[in-house]
């Protein structure tokens, strides 16, 4: 824990005031200098020329009367990001893929930070277009829905950091990539913002302590990167695609809840061997070559023990579960969570096959069913820091669509899972009695209730949110003047006052022109509006 009240001795140069939570004293001219050298980082590769200020002040929903929620939500599609350009799509429309299983600990844990922690030193998959995974699962699991008729598709994460930043409650400053296609604005987080590389906190190795894919599923699933759901709703009167990535999976004792039996007609073409990610399968792939068969391998019949599975996951954001049926929603009021008695069923699908819908996406054919019900948002926080949980946390549970959040607490990386003082009583109202041990930081609590009066408290900022959207999606369809794909940049920074006046959004054309740089999505998809 930093020592409040001393100054910093890294100055201008801290990595920590550049991202907005260095809890040392800094004097105006190291927050001014950062400020300044965290804008012009953010609008790198944007021209200065073609660029406009929002009015975030003057920003409203459609109507005064209007409640801005999510309603009209509908599962679409899940899928495991392998490696980078592949991916693991279930082959049936009733499966889902796979999350790590959640297991909480029981004694105290101690964990570097994840800065520190070796093991989450990797590259996350990249790929050509970064929501072809998305495109794709969808095609696959939904192929009646018509997404060229959505108005927006983003992240989760998106979409919780614009409301963190209408909020401001804190100094912020990001930039989020934004693409126009027919009438569908993509909106993504600028994948080369320095930023994303510094990992600051416990959460991603808390995750790799504490999920882990079983040894019974599918090899392509259980070393695969992460997890990600695909649903659709509505939102300030837009409809929305959005992707979010899942922490685990929990589940933890009702056999109603148990998934019903895959349909008779499940089998598919020949299995294929799973691929690769080595220079050799990337170009036969690029060629259009099939991947090499290999034997067919029987698929599992036993899952283990709860008790008996051990640890490991990658962090914070990084690890993620798919849905069971396509059109399955989030209960908004429920009480409980439908859970297991042990174990989900095993698996009964075929070997693994592959497919390649395009020359930049291979895709593997696995999964079981996962209901939406037991998939949870795993958040950890410092347990000295003063005040209630962090209002942003159900932000992304809300805009993920969750129904289960764990919390857990840690003193300078050591998570002892005992209750503050006061804290303790009220945790366990809020549990009402669902979730799996005892205790602050053991409990899988069902938040559908919370999210409900979460929903109406924040109606001003969701308002916002919306309307920023809805105002930024008209505003760079303007910029189209007859071409299909308009692309540009959008500079956000937030001073942390609270007041709406302190939150300023820029509009910027990328250099080459509203054409120029690389597409969120394969250049065939989307109309020309």
């Amino acid at each position: 824990m930093a020592p409040f009240g001393k100054k910093c001795r890294h100055g201008p140069n801290c990595w920590y005031l550049r991202i907005g939570i260095c809890q040392y004293l800094h004097s105006d001219s190291d927050h001014a200098a950062v400020r300044r050298t965290r804008l012009d980082e953010l609008h790198r590769g944007l021209s200065r020329h073609r660029q406009e200020l929002v009015d975030v002040a003057s920003l409203a929903p459609e109507s005064e009367d209007n409640f801005v929620g999510i309603a009209q939500e509908r599962e679409l599609a899940s899928f495991n990001k392998v490696c980078g350009g592949e991916i693991a799509v279930p082959a049936d429309t009733w499966s889902s893929g796979i999350p790590p299983r959640f297991t909480p600990p029981t004694g105290p844990l101690e964990l570097p930070r994840d800065d520190h922690n070796g093991p989450l030193r990797r590259d996350f998959p990249r790929y050509t277009f970064q929501f072809e995974p998305l495109l794709r699962s969808v095609e696959l699991m939904q192929p009646t829905f018509d997404m060229e008729a959505v108005d927006v598709i983003s992240n989760a994460g998106n979409l919780s950091k614009l409301y963190e930043m209408l909020r401001n409650t804190s100094w912020q400053a990001m930039r989020f990539e934004l693409e126009l296609r027919g009438r569908t604005l993509l909106l993504s987080r600028w994948s080369d913002d320095p930023a994303l590389a510094f990992r600051p906190g416990y959460g991603g190795g808390f995750e790799r302590e504490t999920c882990r894919h079983g040894a019974e599923e599918d090899p392509v699933l259980r070393h695969s990167a992460s997890h990600h759901r695909v649903v659709a709703y509505r939102f300030g009167g837009l409809q929305y695609v959005v992707q979010s990535e899942v922490d685990a999976y929990s589940c933890n004792g009702d056999d109603h809840a148990r998934p019903p039996p895959p349909p008779q007609s499940q089998t598919q073409s020949q299995p294929a061997a799973p691929a690769r990610c080595g220079s050799k399968h990337n170009q036969a792939r690029l060629r259009g070559r099939p991947p090499p068969r290999q034997k067919k391998r029987a698929a599992s019949t036993h899952i283990s023990g709860f008790a008996a599975l051990t640890l490991d996951d990658p962090g914070d954001s990084k690890a993620f579960a798919a849905a069971a049926t396509t059109t399955t929603t989030l209960p908004k009021k429920t009480a409980t969570t439908p859970t297991l008695s042990k174990t989900p069923p095993p698996t009964t699908t075929t070997e693994t096959r592959t497919t390649a819908t395009s020359p930049t996406l291979l895709i593997h054919h696995a999964g079981r069913p996962i209901p939406p019900s037991w998939l949870v948002e795993i958040k950890t926080y410092n347990a000295r820091t003063v005040g209630p949980r962090p209002l942003t946390a159900l932000a992304q549970v809300y805009f993920a669509r969750r129904a289960q959040l764990y919390e857990a607490r840690h003193e300078g990386g050591v998570f002892l899972f005992r209750p503050r003082r006061g804290e303790a009583e009220a945790e366990g109202a809020a549990a009402t009695g669902t979730g799996t041990g005892t205790g602050t930081g053991t409990v899988v609590r069902d938040v559908g209730g919370e999210l409900c009066a979460w929903e109406h408290s924040e109606q001003p900022v969701l308002g916002k949110v919306a309307a920023l959207v809805r105002a930024v999606r008209e505003r760079v369809a303007e910029w189209r003047r007859g071409r299909g794909v308009v692309r540009a940049g959008m500079v956000c920074e937030s001073d942390g006052t609270g007041a709406e006046g302190g939150v300023r959004v820029w509009l910027c054309e990328r250099e080459g022109g509203a054409q120029g740089g690389d597409g969120l999505m394969p250049e065939d998809w989307g109309g020309s509006g």
